[in-house]
Formats: structure tokens, C-alpha cells, sequence
């Protein structure tokens, strides 16, 4: 006997069953044969694609099992990271649950040539801006597997940043990061902002040219005004408020429209006699 509530046995295998199926043949693949095994059982496809239903069912059980075992269960943040390395967009609640207070807004990609006058630069001035971004030697502890947490963190940041310059289009590991990031660009799964350092040779990387990109000038205020603007663009102008009893433009215009439009009516006012003949008759009077 549970000494506490828990989660049913087969729910975790069966969670475990699909996060394997999703990483070894794709979503979509593992929806598919979900759908096909299981949509008579719980109604998995209600019309929705394959993929998309697949993952809100893993996303479901997820729920379920934070509900009855809590937010800080190991089992729960295991499988948490687990989906985080699947998902190219994971849900605000999943980051939160991995990463705590560090959910990241922005994912800073670079080499290590360029670590400490441009990317770290750059990191500090999104600290001072309220933009929580990751840079790996702030956030990578002693220990900790450097590939799988920049896989985590890129999979989770919304936007990613990459510095291009001489040494990152000369490495390999900047290099998959990149094409990783224009990958998702590509897809829909994010937005990626370039700042370009110097004129490197951009023949790996084809898809830059035809991006808008950042020129680093030395100034990272410069480069994170730019980052605000397209993660948290200006609201649009409220309308202006009206003053009482001043007419608007477009009334006076409006107006003026109906009145050079109106048709002439061409009915008669009709016969006051005849009318007046009519309710004689009908409530009675004196007749001529």
C-alpha cells in the first residue's frame, strides 16, 4: 500500500513508451502509430494532426503527474528534461519547471574567442535590460554535460542570438549551433537575431545572406536595443479619445457622403382629403 497518493504504474511506462517512440522515429511517426493503436481507446485524434495531438497527450500525462506527485519530484523533472531535449518549442510551464527563475528569453551563441569582448558583453548588458538570456560559462556548473545543457537551453530560449564572426564560421561547434537556430527559424519554432562581427565568409552558411543582421560596433547597448525591440515590440497607439462635441473628420466626411448621395424622393404626400375621408368612415362623423 502507496503511503501517499502516486501515479499508476502502467501511466508512467506508457509516458516513458511514448517519449521513447517520439526519439527514436520522430513525432511524427510515434503520433501516428499512437493514434492508430490507442484512438478507440481514449479519443487521441479528434481531427488534429498527428504530431500535434501526440504531444499534447505527453504533455497531459506531464500535467497529471506534477498534479498528484508534485512540482518537485524527481521523476517529474526528469521526465520534464527529457521532453525539453524532444521539443523545439516546449510549453512556459515546462521551462519553468526545469530551469526555476532562469527561463530564458534568449539563447547567446557564439565561439570562445569571442566570449569576453563581445558575448559576455552582450549577456550583461540583457541583465541590466530585464532579458534573461544563457551564456554557458555563467549557467554550465562543474559536472554538468556541456552538450546536453546547451541543447536544453537553445531548445528552450524563444529567441537565439548567434555572433558570427571569423572564428564562429571556422568552428564546428559554433557552426551546429547556427544551422540548429536558422533550423528552427526556418520551421517557425523561433527567431534568430544575427549581429555580424567584421566581414567573415559566410559560404557555410548560406541562409545569413539573405537575413538582416546587426553589425557589432563595440556597443552591446546597441545590439540588446535591438534584441527589445523584437522580443517585446512597442503596444500599438491607443485611438484618440473624442472631445465632447467636436465632430470627427471622417463623421463630417461620412455625412457629406450622404448628403451629395441622397436620391430625391419621388412619392406624393398624398391626398389630406382622402385621409381625412378614411377615418370618417372608419369611427364615424358628421357627412356632407
Amino acid at each position: 500500500v502507496n503511503k501517499r497518493v502516486n501515479v499508476p504504474r502502467t501511466r508512467i511506462r506508457k509516458l516513458r513508451a511514448m517519449l521513447h517512440a517520439w526519439r527514436k522515429f520522430g513525432i511524427e511517426r510515434a503520433g501516428e502509430e499512437h493514434i492508430y493503436k490507442y484512438r478507440s481507446k481514449d479519443g487521441s485524434n479528434r481531427g488534429g494532426a498527428p504530431a500535434t495531438s501526440f504531444r499534447n497527450i505527453v504533455y497531459g500525462h506531464l500535467s497529471y503527474l506534477k498534479m498528484v506527485r508534485g512540482a518537485d519530484d524527481p521523476l517529474f523533472l526528469k521526465l520534464c528534461s527529457q521532453v525539453l531535449e524532444l521539443d523545439p518549442n516546449p510549453s512556459k510551464f515546462l521551462r519553468q519547471m526545469v530551469f526555476g527563475a532562469d527561463d530564458y528569453e534568449v539563447f547567446i551563441s557564439h565561439a570562445s574567442e569571442d566570449k569576453a569582448d563581445i558575448a559576455r558583453p552582450i549577456y550583461e548588458a540583457c541583465e541590466r535590460a530585464g532579458i534573461k538570456a544563457f551564456l554557458d560559462q555563467e549557467h554550465i556548473g562543474w559536472g554538468q554535460s556541456f552538450a546536453s545543457r546547451i541543447n536544453i537551453a537553445m531548445g528552450a530560449a524563444r529567441t537565439v542570438l548567434i555572433v558570427v564572426s571569423s572564428h564562429s564560421v571556422s568552428k564546428e561547434w559554433p557552426l551546429a549551433e547556427i544551422n540548429t537556430a536558422l533550423t528552427f527559424e526556418v520551421n517557425g519554432d523561433k527567431r534568430v537575431i544575427t549581429v555580424m562581427v567584421g566581414n567573415p565568409d559566410l559560404t557555410k552558411l548560406p541562409l545569413l545572406r539573405t537575413k538582416r543582421w546587426v553589425t557589432w560596433e563595440g556597443d552591446a547597448n546597441k545590439v540588446v536595443a535591438e534584441l527589445k525591440s523584437e522580443l517585446r515590440p512597442a503596444p500599438p497607439e491607443p485611438p484618440p479619445i473624442p472631445v465632447p462635441g467636436q465632430r470627427s473628420l471622417r463623421h463630417d466626411r461620412s455625412t457629406q457622403h450622404r448628403q451629395s448621395t441622397a436620391v430625391p424622393s419621388t412619392r406624393s404626400p398624398g391626398n389630406p382629403k382622402r385621409k381625412r375621408g378614411f377615418w370618417v368612415r372608419l369611427f364615424g362623423g358628421p357627412t356632407r
